[in-house]
This record gives structure tokens, C-alpha cells and sequence, in this order.
């Protein structure tokens, strides 16, 4: 049976492409909550909700970073046979999203004076998060390529790396005294040490000769509705940290430890999207559904499986993570978990309908961000209330996505 089933993987490229990455960058994970856990223990409840507030922050550079990797994995698959234009489409989006970067790093120095009094936290940890913004967007280009290059086994060594280092010179530096300043630090030079070794799993296109010409009108054409959805899915996973440090703020630190353990449902699942992302780019309509289907049944697995397990023993989970004194909420821990359930499938749809630039029901989906967080700035008043709104925003989404799946059925 298990050599049955081991043949069967070998032979599908999408289940191949899932089971590998599938279990480097879920490796990347764990380091990830480990983080989290250990920084959880190792502060004070009040430094730990900074701490998760400001990783939010870092979470919406996200938006910019995943649509930079989507859309060079999206013109890597489509130009991969040709190395030296694969090298022109690298380095010139290198060089792009370095101005880029560099404007947004600007601007965010500006803002972080207002931002740092909101969230009463210290300018120069909001200096060095930007810092990290510039390398992170530089990074997603690299792992760009190898997404859609399909090297599933480098991207996932990728992202280990950066894991692994980051939470080496975390416990390092918080061990030696350096408290919330050493958590941050982890986290930049965690980046800059991936970022340095992606060019070494690049070597084979770095070493070609670079293209003379590379016609991006279609490039730019497909970035507005790639950064759309982007925007709209980190606002859906992140904003929850960022208004409960407003609106809950003695508490922040505790809703903070079960909202973290809710996202390794989606975080858990994400190899699965960036696996189908380049191959259902690749494929004809039959062929490109079936992978649709077999995405949403592998995610529905793994975070069904997930979820029982948060309903069943909740206090255990967060004792083992975060420690006794973060108990006071685990008995809600599986209600953000549904709202992450909910929003993995919804990952899903809007990355197939990119990958088949199906772009309509993206414009919309930031609609339903809005809602989102206009609902639980309304719906405050306790901390269920506001998971409730949490909920009703990612059911409502996920309903948004499917009528339009099944109203769009067979086109490309």
C-alpha cells in the first residue's frame, strides 16, 4: 500500500510538486510558531502583543512581496525554456523592486512616527521592520523563479533557511538581554541570510547571458489584480492582531497567542497554492480543474484534521506552546481556526483565478477586506464579539468565491 501510494505521488506532478514543498516549507512553519512560542515564553505578555503587532505589519509586506513572487513565477513558468531570458526577467526585477523598495521604505519611515505612538512601541524596531521590507521584496523575486521554475525542493530549502536562522539568532539574542529588539533582529537577518543564498540556487540562470529585450506590457497588466488579491488575503490574516492591540489592549498579548495558533491551519496549507499556482498556470481548462479539485480536497484534509484537534484540547495546545499564563482564552482557540479554515479554500480560488486570469472576482475581494475590518471595528464590544465578526468576514468571502466559480465553470 505504502509503495502503492508512494508510486502514485512520484507519477503526478501536482502531488509530487505538494508532498515536497509541502514538507520543507511546513518544516519553515513549525520554525516559524517556534518563534512565536519561544518569544511568547521568553517575554512579557506586553512585549509578546507588541511583538505579534508589529510581525503583523510585517505580514502586509506580504502583499507586495507575494505578487512580486506570483507574477515572476507566472512569466518563469511561461519563459522557462529560454535561460537567457529567464535572466533579464530576474535581473531587471532586481533592479525595479530595489527603486521600488527603497520608495516604500521612505514612505514607511514617515508614517512609522504615528505608527509607532499607536502601537507604543519604539521607532527604531519600526526602522529595522523597514529595513527587512526592502530585502523581503528583493527575496521574493529569487524565490519567484524557482517557484516557476517548479524547483519545489530549492524553494523549500529556501525558506527553511531563513527559519532556521532566524530563530537561532532570536533565542541567541534574546538570551543575551536584548529582549524585543533581539526578536526583531532574528527576523531581518533571517532575510538577509536567505535572500544571500537564493542567488546560489539560481546559479544556472545567473550564469547565462542576459536577453536583450523583454516586452513587460502584459507583465504590468496582470500586476494590478495580483497585488489586489494580495492586499485582500493579508488583510484577512493579519488585521485581526493589529485592531485587537487597539481595541483589547490589556489582553492583545493573550488574543494574540490563540489568533497564532489559528494561522497554522492556513500557513499549514499554503504549499498546496503555490504548488498548483505555476502548473495550473500551465495547463489547459480540463486539466487545470482537476488540479483545483485536487488543491481544495488536500486543503480541506489538512485543516479539518487541524481544527478537530483545536476543538478537542484546546487548553493542551496552548499550554504546550505558550505556557499557563496564556490560558485565559484557549477555551476560543477553535473559533479563529474556523475563520482560518474558511480562508485557506479562499486562498485557493483566488490563486487559480490568477493562474487563469479569471481577474473580475479579485477586484472584489477587496471589498469583502473592507468589510472585514469595518465589522470588527463595530463588533468590539468583547473579545467574542470581535472573533464572531472574524468569522462572518471569511464565510462571507469564501461564499463570494465559490458562486463565482461555479458561474464562471469551463471558461479560461
Amino acid at each position: 500500500m505504502i509503495l502503492n501510494l508512494y508510486s502514485k505521488i512520484r507519477k503526478n506532478e501536482f502531488l509530487r510538486g505538494s508532498f515536497v514543498f509541502f514538507l520543507l516549507f511546513n518544516l519553515y512553519n513549525v520554525m516559524n510558531f517556534v518563534f512565536h512560542f519561544i518569544s511568547g515564553r521568553m517575554l512579557s505578555p506586553t512585549e509578546y502583543g507588541t511583538l505579534t503587532a508589529v510581525m503583523a505589519i510585517t505580514y502586509l509586506f506580504n502583499v507586495p512581496g507575494d505578487s512580486i513572487q506570483t507574477i515572476i513565477s507566472r512569466y518563469s513558468t511561461r519563459f522557462f525554456r529560454n535561460k537567457k531570458l529567464l535572466k533579464r526577467i530576474l535581473v531587471r526585477g532586481l533592479r525595479k523592486f530595489l527603486i521600488l523598495s527603497i520608495m516604500a521604505f521612505i514612505l514607511f519611515a514617515l508614517v512609522s512616527p504615528f505608527v509607532s505612538y499607536l502601537l507604543k512601541t519604539d521607532y527604531i524596531i519600526l526602522a529595522m521592520v523597514g529595513v527587512l521590507m526592502i530585502i523581503w521584496f528583493l527575496l521574493s523575486v529569487n524565490r519567484g523563479m524557482l517557484q516557476g521554475l517548479k524547483r519545489f525542493s530549492f524553494l523549500g530549502i529556501n525558506y527553511v533557511s531563513e527559519g532556521f536562522f532566524k530563530l537561532l539568532i532570536m533565542i541567541l539574542l534574546i538570551v543575551f538581554g536584548f529582549g524585543l529588539y533581539g526578536a526583531v533582529s532574528g527576523l531581518l537577518l533571517g532575510i538577509i541570510i536567505a535572500f544571500v543564498f537564493s542567488f546560489f540556487l539560481l546559479g544556472d540562470v545567473l550564469k547565462e547571458k542576459t536577453a536583450k529585450r523583454l516586452h513587460i506590457g502584459e507583465i504590468k497588466a496582470y500586476s494590478l489584480p495580483v497585488l489586489v488579491s494580495f492586499i485582500s488575503i493579508t488583510v484577512f490574516y493579519s488585521i485581526d492582531l493589529i485592531l485587537a492591540k487597539i481595541f483589547f489592549p490589556t489582553i492583545a498579548g493573550e488574543y494574540a497567542s490563540i489568533s497564532m495558533l489559528s494561522k497554522i491551519l492556513y500557513f499549514g496549507s499554503l504549499p498546496i497554492s503555490k504548488v498548483m499556482f505555476p502548473l495550473s498556470s500551465d495547463k489547459e481548462t480540463r486539466i487545470s480543474s482537476k488540479i483545483l479539485k485536487k488543491a481544495l480536497l488536500l486543503t480541506g484534509m489538512l485543516c479539518l484534521a487541524g481544527l478537530i484537534v483545536y476543538i478537542l484540547i484546546p487548553g493542551f495546545i496552548v499550554n504546550l506552546f505558550y505556557g499557563s499564563k496564556y490560558l485565559s482564552m484557549a477555551g476560543l482557540l477553535f473559533l479563529p481556526s474556523i475563520a482560518m479554515f474558511l480562508l485557506s479554500f479562499s486562498n485557493i480560488f483566488v490563486l487559480y483565478n490568477l493562474s487563469n486570469k479569471r481577474y473580475n472576482i479579485n477586484y472584489f475581494v477587496i471589498f469583502f477586506a473592507v468589510l472585514q475590518i469595518v465589522l470588527m471595528s463595530i463588533f468590539n464590544k468583547s473579545i467574542l464579539q470581535f472573533i464572531y465578526a472574524y468569522i462572518a468576514s471569511s464565510a462571507l468571502l469564501l461564499i463570494s468565491l465559490i458562486v463565482f466559480q461555479i458561474a464562471n465553470k469551463g471558461d479560461k
